[in-house]
């Protein structure tokens, strides 16, 4: 994904259980229904990781925490009509 907020454009990437992770967050989402969502596809992690991996993107200031849930910042690149 790009990040442009700071004038800059810098490119951040996630991949793997993470990047579904920080897919499941569209929607602020608790440690425990991220733990979830991966489990439905069949990806297994304890919660302590995931917990470990959303704290991380929310210092990368790719998502924001409150109140326990989390929420992904990256909105769709627009397309063209």
């Amino acid at each position: 994904m790009w990040d442009s907020r700071a004038g800059v454009a810098q490119h951040e990437t996630i991949s793997g259980w993470k990047a579904r992770a920080y897919l499941l967050c569209d929607q602020a989402a608790s440690v425990r229904s991220v733990r979830a969502g991966l489990a439905d596809a069949n990806q297994s992690v304890p919660e302590s990781e995931i917990a470990a991996a959303l704290d991380d993107l929310v210092t990368r200031r790719l998502m924001i925490t409150e109140r326990g849930r989390y929420l992904s910042l990256a909105i769709p690149e627009s397309q063209p009509k």
